[in-house]
């Protein structure tokens, strides 16, 4: 129904005052209807605060119905079964029921498991709890161990175990979760400097020895400012499952083994040092007889840069022998060029300053060399006596007298010389420098006895100058021949003048007893020497004595043949 005033359906104006429709249950109006107020029942709409405005409807201050679907109030109150997609952040206060969270009955024994309902809370027993205490399960349920003797204080865990002889029964194991093969490496404790835990540099691990058999021990370290891993490449020792200890290799033939790996000549495999006045620094010794604990070979640097190779026996063993082995030859060094200076040969030969000394057909012997010459010198208590030189013009230098012995053992003195060139022999035979004699006294020479075929008689040091006037000199020979019986026998006593110029060339023989002097002649002769052939005719002769007053500088010495 409408109602239409003055003819214009689309507006009611009664003015000023008010327009009353009573009666009435519906009023239909299309357009717009306005008044001052209206009112509905006994209460005037507007004096209850309900106004349009801004496209909303406002109902008082606090409720707000919006033309976008968006309705605001202070409290809402009343079914809330038709609410959906209620966000649960935006309740910023009050306290939900719990009846509203899940099902079952919430107490202090209760929590709301998953699937929205409340259980009872079972309570787990922690047995020997104290502080620091790591918790075990105990094979029991809701009842857990604390271990006495494991515990962690946050910075260092303690794990304490009585003494066993079998180790795998306590302690810290490392278990593989499935069988090793031989190589395979089972990765142990690892070290980190860094606050990367993919940056270890240090660790230890065991790699697999013939399977699940044996294992080996390795330790690793490794320098490196990138972002690699440790590995087993990194290995720096090894202790094998034979109880070897290797650096540098994974095998050894020897119980501690130290492999050259790629080091240069300037790289040192080993080194051991002390700074005491005498450090035993290295000692091998043989508990059978090196009992005391310095006793052995010892090997050691003085705080004095002396340095020492000992072999030294404990008291209860005499036996400090030093042995040096080889199967070829024994070389020293020395110098700052680090030259050889001696070798033994394996021939048993002794060359010193020289690697080419003098071998003999199986004589030891000893080959002194020097670049002036070499040189022998022979002391008691720090005293010099006796004094060998070889060089071109080789010598002997003596103190006190110089005797010759008989016999390798104590024997007896058969020659003697005094540092003023006297000559005693063993039957008081005295033989005097010929500068002290003034060439008074001849010299003497005696045979042997019963030698077979001519006799010759060689003289030496008896110079003649050549370009200097003729020299002389006179010998007598004395020989006597014993054949069987007396009868057929010779006695031969010649004197002979040699003269020369130049060389000992000529000889003047003169029979004093017999008739040899014409068998005398000159065999060989020389500026400082002569040999003389007396052909006695017989298959033997007998002993032969030679004077001779000869002689230019020195002593003329006599031999024969």
């Amino acid at each position: 129904m409408g109602i239409q005033i003055n003819g214009n359906t689309n507006n009611i104006n009664a003015g000023i005052g008010s327009l009353s429709i009573e009666d009435l249950n519906e009023l239909d109006i299309v357009g717009v209807a306005t008044a001052s107020n209206f009112k509905t029942g006994v209460s005037n709409l507007h004096s209850v605060g309900l106004t349009l405005s801004g496209g909303q409807l406002d109902v008082g201050s606090n409720i707000k119905i919006g033309n976008a679907g968006v309705v605001t109030a202070t409290t809402f109150s009343g079914s809330g079964a038709s609410l959906t997609n209620l966000n649960a952040s935006n309740i910023a206060s009050g306290t939900v029921p719990t009846a509203r969270l899940g099902s079952g009955t919430a107490s202090s024994s209760t929590f709301l498991a998953g699937d929205s309902t409340f259980k009872t809370v079972t309570g787990t027993t922690i047995n020997n709890n104290a502080d620091n205490r790591i918790i075990t399960g105990s094979g029991t349920a809701n009842t857990l161990e604390g271990e006495a003797n494991f515990t962690f204080s946050g910075s260092k865990a303690i794990m304490k175990h009585g003494a066993t002889t079998t180790v795998s029964d306590r302690g810290l194991m490392l278990q593989a979760s499935s069988n090793l093969s031989a190589g395979d490496v089972l990765p142990g404790i690892t070290l980190n400097p860094n606050t990367n835990v993919d940056r270890p540099r240090a660790g230890i691990a065991g790699v697999s020895n013939g399977g699940t058999s044996g294992m080996d021990l390795i330790f690793m370290t490794r320098y490196a400012a990138d972002g690699s891993q440790l590995t087993s490449s990194d290995e720096r020792l090894r202790i094998t499952s034979a109880g070897q200890m290797v650096m540098g290799a994974t095998t050894s033939k020897a119980k501690f083994e130290i492999k050259d790996n790629g080091y240069s000549s300037s790289t040192v495999l080993q080194r051991i040092s002390g700074d005491d006045a005498n450090p035993y620094a290295l000692i091998i010794a043989n508990d059978t007889c090196n009992t005391a604990a310095a006793s052995g070979l010892q090997f050691f640097v003085s705080d004095t840069g002396e340095h020492y190779v000992r072999a030294r026996a404990s008291s209860t063993a005499g036996n400090n022998n030093l042995r040096l082995s080889a199967q070829n030859n024994v070389l020293l060094y020395s110098g700052s060029s680090e030259t050889e200076r001696l070798r033994i040969t394996s021939g048993g030969e002794l060359w010193v300053g020289t690697t080419s000394g003098v071998s003999n057909g199986g004589y030891g012997g000893i080959s002194l060399n020097g670049n002036s010459g070499s040189l022998l010198s022979l002391m008691q208590n720090g005293t010099e006596y006796l004094r060998l030189f070889g060089d071109s013009n080789p010598a002997i230098q003596f103190a006190g007298v110089l005797r010759l012995f008989s016999g390798v053992s104590g024997g007896s003195a058969i020659w003697g010389i005094s540092p003023n060139g006297t000559t005693t022999g063993a039957n008081s035979v005295t033989f005097n420098l010929k500068s002290t004699i003034q060439h008074t006294v001849g010299v003497m020479a005696v045979s042997s006895s019963y030698n077979s075929g001519d006799l010759y008689i060689r003289i030496d040091n008896i110079y003649n100058l050549a370009g200097n006037a003729w020299w002389t000199f006179g010998l007598w020979i004395m020989s006597n021949q014993v054949v069987g019986t007396l009868a057929g026998h010779h006695s031969y006593m010649i004197h002979c003048v040699m003269t020369g110029l130049g060389s000992w060339s000529s000889v003047s023989a003169n029979n004093i007893q017999g008739s040899g002097a014409a068998y005398v002649s000159v065999s060989q002769h020389g500026t400082n020497f002569v040999e003389l052939k007396v052909d006695v005719h017989d298959s033997s002769r007998g002993p032969c004595t030679v004077l001779c007053n000869g002689g230019t500088f020195d002593p003329p010495r006599i031999s024969f043949h």
